[in-house]
């Protein structure tokens, strides 16, 4: 007999955030500008529904076996418990032309999640970072070619997954390079919105203890449309 597991969760969960814009400022230009942000997901007990579909095979003289499938359901009340997750961020921008950007998240997985095939799991963290320049801000009224509009953005990460292979812990880390692209409207002036492309590689995983190392390459391309609606003008 054949079982094809078949899982269904289902419930809600809470996240809590906050943000702080403190400004520093010279001699009223605002030049330095700080944002400090944090959030925290409440810990949530998860309904997990698992059945399964089995199919049995009686032999038959006939071409080809008699196929046979019922569903048996498993176990219909278990709960999985999803830890708590919290994770604190700041972006600091100089001059509307630079920004760096950090944040660090963390799980505790090693609490478990309330089930025995997934009981050894390691607390997973997360610290990434990243770098945003453009050369003239959009803000800016003082004319510029289209290279001097455009963001060009490099950022990484380092990462423990809470997964724990063969007594080995499972990590991934690598970097990014993008670039966001301005688009201009019918009267030929830049708008807010982009076109988003980024470049990724990175790294999950290790050799060690017999595993496997994956090596990988992420290509993104994004649209971010911005544009106001429903305006009603006051001429034509």
């Amino acid at each position: 007999a054949e079982v094809k597991p078949d899982i269904v969760l289902s419930d809600f969960r809470y996240t809590a955030g906050i943000q702080l814009y403190p400004v520093f400022t010279d001699k009223g230009d605002h030049k330095h500008k700080l944002v400090l942000g944090a959030i925290y997901d409440i810990p949530a007990t998860i309904d997990l529904n698992y059945n399964a579909l089995a199919a049995r095979n009686f032999p038959s003289q006939v071409s080809s076996p008699i196929l046979d499938t019922f569903r048996v359901v498993v176990d219909s009340a278990i709960q999985m418990k999803l830890p708590a997750r919290y994770g604190i961020g700041l972006s600091y921008t100089y001059n509307e032309k630079l920004m760096f950007t950090l944040e660090y998240s963390k799980q505790k997985f090693s609490e478990g999640l309330g089930m025995r095939v997934m009981a050894d799991l390691k607390d997973y963290t997360s610290l990434r970072f990243g770098a945003d320049y453009i050369p003239v801000p959009l803000s800016s009224r003082e004319r510029a070619n289209y290279f001097e509009r455009v963001h060009y953005c490099v950022g990484g990460h380092v990462t423990n997954t809470y997964l724990n292979i063969n007594e080995t812990p499972i990590k991934d880390y690598g970097f990014s390079l993008g670039f966001s692209l301005p688009l201009r409207n019918q009267q030929k002036l830049f708008t807010y919105s982009t076109v988003n492309l980024t470049y990724e590689y990175g790294v999950m995983g290790t050799t060690d203890n017999g595993l496997i190392r994956n090596n990988y390459h992420l290509v993104t391309l994004g649209i971010v449309l911005h544009d106001y609606w429903f305006l009603k003008p006051k001429y034509d």
